[in-house]
């Protein structure tokens, strides 16, 4: 694959989610991003901690526990009772010691980073017409595609795709049913509420319902600075059938941006200037997210990020186990009737990776264009399915390509054009699984609410819409591949899943 380096001042520029990319330094070695990101990351933060207290403890010995560790409840995550508490820098592991020595307390945790490694590859693609033939993920028939790090000409086979076009033709969804896309942001013109259109995304408009950052402290704007939830959003939902840039999965669904990860700048050669930028994602944030979408009554919600985690002297720790803040916000998600979609992880590791593997979450492994395993994909029997994840093209913000088009030559005109860039990861088959599962969903229950929701048989619309899914994909690949290696239920077909 094409490799880059990458300088500060370009940062918001080359970006894509190859994830085995590295960026190269002229003068020396490869440098890889992931274990940069790994060993510079922090893997909490230093001056805040998550206690639950015992249902029903008085305000009075909960204000005890606090002045007893010199902590400041910030905030409550409704609905599971969790305190978000500032502490003195630095004294997290000491102040988690003192709260869980309190009988009140029910368990007391860091506020772990979930990490969204970024890494730097090609120039965009500014575009001026439809890139549906390069979406081999929804329909692949062995046609002409682009490799992106070189140029060249690549094929796949015929069929290794989920079938969208053959799945549009029984339904393509409702409006009415939304997608909380848990991510970094979105194109900030893109139709959300409060966006000032300068640079109005058109695969976006008409689409985003709410954006709501859940990252203030850290990030100042809902607008995807770091263009993966822009990518992954426009997996799950771009506009479809408008004679521009990509088709979105879910047809007709909707988008909620909810801004969970902030951006982070890692200085790779200082005083030199080189950086990239991950998305950091605070468990307080992503769980406050997914409680607020559940509430709102969103029927889909979709995280494409994974659990890396580094210790406290930011060394890497491997793949992060569970998470009671986080497992407590699943659960209640889940309990309100909402389908919850989240990407295994791009380990190449048979090992579960959170949040994907609770078990109310459909876990999300990846394939290539020849329906084989994506070689950095998480696989195994916790996997949920499968969906296309390799060499992915997408949306990413309109700015991009206006830099681009200003440095390169290249016209871009963003009243007529869409900013589209191919990226790889879990990230990426994740939305896939997410769009589909607003279509199913808008197909048998229409816009009804996620809360209370029961069929005609009385199971709950969620476990409905999951069943479908997983019942309904292919178990085979197209060249005879063995999908039940790799995953519980097989590689993810819309057709099969609203049949």
């Amino acid at each position: 694959m094409k490799r880059t380096w990458i300088h500060c001042a370009l940062a918001i520029s080359f970006l894509s989610l190859n994830i085995e990319t590295i960026a190269d330094d002229p003068s020396g070695p490869g440098i890889d991003r992931s274990a940069i990101a790994k060993g510079m990351v922090p893997s909490f933060a230093n001056d805040r901690v998550l206690v639950k207290f015992i249902p029903g403890t008085a305000a009075s010995e909960i204000g005890k526990a606090n002045r007893q560790t010199n902590g400041r409840t910030l905030n409550v995550i409704e609905n599971i009772g969790v305190h978000v508490i500032s502490v003195p820098a630095g004294t997290v592991t000491e102040k988690i010691n003192l709260y869980s020595a309190n009988p009140n307390v029910v368990f007391a945790e860091p506020d772990f980073n979930r990490v969204l490694v970024i890494p730097g590859e090609g120039d965009p693609a500014a575009t001026g017409t439809t890139y549906f033939a390069e979406q081999w993920g929804l329909d692949n028939q062995g046609q002409p595609l682009t490799d992106p790090s070189t140029g060249a000409t690549l094929f796949g086979s015929s069929d290794a795709d989920i079938d969208a076009p053959e799945g549009w033709d029984i339904s393509k969804g409702d409006s009415n049913v939304v997608i909380a896309v848990l991510d970094t942001g979105l194109d900030i013109d893109a139709g959300c509420p409060g966006y000032n259109p300068a640079l109005p995304n058109l695969d976006f408009v008409g689409k985003c319902v709410e954006a709501k950052s859940f990252v203030e402290d850290y990030s100042d704007t809902t607008h995807d600075v770091a263009a993966h939830g822009s990518h992954v959003a426009g997996i799950a939902a771009a506009n479809t059938d408008n004679d521009i840039g990509i088709a979105g999965v879910g047809w007709n669904s909707s988008i909620a941006n909810l801004k969970v990860c902030f951006e982070y700048y890692i200085d790779v050669c200082p005083p030199d200037g080189c950086c990239f930028i991950v998305g950091v994602c605070p468990v307080s944030a992503s769980a406050t997210a997914m409680i607020h979408a559940a509430d709102q009554g969103y029927q889909v919600i979709n995280m494409s990020y994974a659990s890396d985690e580094i210790d406290e002297n930011g060394d890497p720790a491997g793949l992060g186990g569970m998470n009671a803040t986080e497992a407590a916000a699943v659960a209640y998600a889940w309990s309100k009737g909402v389908v919850l979609v989240a990407a295994a992880g791009n380990d190449s590791a048979n090992t579960k990776t959170y949040p994907a593997a609770y078990d109310e979450v459909i876990a999300v492994g990846a394939t290539e264009r020849n329906d084989d395993r994506a070689s950095f994909s998480n696989f195994g029997n916790w996997v949920s399915v499968m969906a296309p994840g390799d060499t992915i093209i997408s949306t990413i913000p309109n700015e991009i390509c206006v830099f681009y088009s200003e440095i390169l030559g290249i016209p871009f005109f963003p009243g007529s054009d869409v900013c589209l860039d191919w990226y790889s990861g879990t990230s990426m088959a994740s939305p896939h699984v997410a769009g589909a599962a607003s279509v199913v969903w808008g197909y048998l229950f229409g816009d009804t609410s996620p809360v209370g929701c029961v069929d005609a048989n009385g199971t709950p619309c969620n476990e409905v819409v999951r069943s479908h899914l997983e019942n309904g994909a292919d178990t085979t690949g197209t060249n005879n591949q063995n999908m039940l290696a790799w995953s519980k239920n097989g590689r993810l077909n819309l057709a099969g899943a609203l049949n």
